[in-house]
């Protein structure tokens, strides 16, 4: 046993493995710190989070919201397979219908809720468990406008719809997450705008 240890030990060059590339977009190899790569991490983090989500406060979720977050938790498969064939497929597209679904919830919510007054500080459970939606939501967004950008994938009809549905994640979380506060009886505290005298 020790001896295969040794022989492991001996032969191993850090990040020799895969020489810092990852055999993404549509087999090619992109390096691990790419837009592409780094959306794909987002992805990822993303579907964990609306796992966790769903798991600790699933409850307070309606049934069309928690049906929405299985649907979106299944299809972003769809959008991680879009990206890795760069847009050359018909089968991995998400449908327009999301789209609209969105944009309606979140102007429903507007008129439930009204305007957020500053930055919403997500410190309670529930909150963090929102804003670990959100964070990865934007990330996603940012990094598939620079896959976009360096043409690392199909700027088509297609390509664009996609980039609309993921801009509005983020936004819908937010939403979702005012109305699960309200629900929950939990007050929206805002960031204080301005700076303290540092005490010591």
């Amino acid at each position: 046993m020790q001896a295969t240890v040794d022989r492991i030990k001996a032969n191993y060059v850090s990040g020799s493995g895969d020489a810092g590339k990852s055999n993404l977009k549509m087999g090619s190899l992109c390096s691990k710190d790419s837009p592409v790569s780094r959306f794909f991490n987002h992805l990822w983090s993303l579907m964990t989070a609306i796992d966790d989500l769903v798991c600790e406060i699933g409850y307070t979720l309606t049934d069309e919201e928690r049906e929405v977050l299985s649907w979106t938790r299944r299809n972003l498969f769809s959008v991680s397979s879009y990206v890795y064939l760069a847009g050359d497929t018909e089968h991995h597209k998400l449908p327009s219908k999301f789209l609209h679904y969105m944009d309606k919830y979140i102007a429903d919510a507007g008129k439930e809720l009204g305007g957020a007054k500053d930055f919403i500080i997500w410190d309670t459970k529930p909150g963090v468990l929102i804003q670990n939606t959100i964070i990865p939501a934007r990330n996603m967004d940012v990094e598939f406008d620079a896959v976009m950008k360096i043409g690392l994938i199909n700027n088509g009809e297609d390509t664009e719809l996609l980039g609309s549905i993921i801009n509005r994640i983020s936004a819908w979380f937010f939403w979702m997450g005012r109305r699960i506060y309200k629900r929950m009886g939990l007050e929206e505290k805002y960031w204080q705008g301005y700076a303290e005298e540092f005490p010591v």
